[in-house]
C-alpha cells in the first residue's frame, strides 16, 4: 500500500486574472509532463500533480477536477506560494514556486481525465493524454532447484512451513 498524503488545501475561491498556467507534471516515480515520450501513469497508485502558475499578485484558487467515464471523481485545490511567482526555473522540481496536490489512487483509472483551473486559465488533459496503464501484477512461482549439489548424497534442508505466508498480501 502506498502512502496517500492529504496535501490539498481548502478551496478559497480567490481570483487573479493575471494567472497563467505553465507546465504540468505528474509524478509517481519521476516527474514528467504529458506529451513526454516516456510519460505514463500507473492505475491504482497515487500521483503527485505539479502545476506551474505565474503572474503578479496573490495566487488564485488553483484546482484540479477529475472525471472518469463521464462521472465526476471530485475536486482538489493545490497548495503552493501565496504570491504568484513572476517566473519559474524549470530545471529543478521544487514546491516553493509551484502548486501541488496528490491525486488519490482511486482516481487513477484508464478513463481518467482532468481539468486544471488557475483563476481564469484552464487546461484539460484527456484520458489519452494521461495514458493511465493497468496496475502492475507480479506472478511468481518458486520451487527448489538443486543445480550444483546433486552428487554429495546429503539431504537438502526442508522448506519451512508457512514460508509463503510472508509473500502474500
Amino acid at each position: 500500500m502506498l502512502d496517500e498524503p492529504d496535501d490539498g488545501v481548502p478551496c478559497s475561491g480567490a481570483k487573479n486574472p493575471s494567472a497563467t498556467l505553465g507546465k504540468v507534471y505528474f509524478a509517481q516515480t519521476h516527474a514528467l509532463s504529458p506529451g513526454h515520450p516516456l510519460f505514463f501513469l500507473i492505475a491504482e497508485r497515487p500521483a503527485l500533480l505539479e502545476v506551474q502558475v505565474t503572474g503578479t499578485g496573490q495566487a488564485p484558487e488553483i484546482k484540479v477536477t477529475a472525471q472518469a467515464k463521464g462521472k465526476s471523481l471530485g475536486t482538489l485545490c493545490l497548495a503552493g506560494p501565496r504570491e504568484l511567482p513572476a517566473s519559474i526555473d524549470d530545471s529543478v522540481h521544487r514546491r516553493d514556486d509551484r502548486y501541488t496536490v496528490t491525486l488519490p489512487s482511486a482516481w487513477l483509472t484508464a478513463e481518467l481525465s482532468v481539468e486544471i483551473t488557475a483563476g481564469e486559465a484552464t487546461r484539460a488533459l484527456s484520458a489519452k493524454e494521461l495514458t493511465v496503464g493497468h496496475a502492475p501484477e507480479l506472478n511468481m512461482v518458486l520451487f527448489p532447484v538443486d543445480v550444483l549439489n546433486y552428487n554429495d548424497a546429503k539431504k537438502d534442508s526442508p522448506i519451512p512451513d508457512g514460508w509463503l505466508a510472508n509473500l502474500e498480501r
